[in-house]
């Protein structure tokens, strides 16, 4: 999952993917936080309508505090494209079907 970002649309038809954000892997929320801000830099002229990044993250091994930061031009950006984030939170074990090999 990590982070997919999407335009909402009308109930009859599914919404649009417009990117699934680099590192499938990487479940870290300090990490897709990150690319997000990256993402939303490059696409500022995205026009208004209604959007959301869901970021599939799962807590650090260890975590005693720290992380990204949703600084105020990353929200003046999502403000200005119509963009939700949902935060989409797993265990630390990674969900069936994408099991560490």
């Amino acid at each position: 999952m990590p982070t997919h970002i999407y335009e909402l649309t009308p109930d009859d038809r599914e919404n649009e993917t417009l990117a699934f954000l680099e590192g499938e892997d990487d479940w870290c929320l300090s990490t897709q936080i990150g690319w997000l801000r990256r993402w939303l830099r490059e696409h500022r002229e995205l026009p208004k309508g209604r959007y959301v990044a869901d970021i599939g993250y799962s807590v650090r091994k260890g975590a005693y505090g720290g992380g990204e930061i949703l600084t105020v031009e990353m929200l003046e950006l999502l403000l200005a494209v119509g963009m939700e984030i949902y935060f989409s939170e797993y265990a630390s074990d990674l969900p069936p079907g994408l099991e560490e090999e």
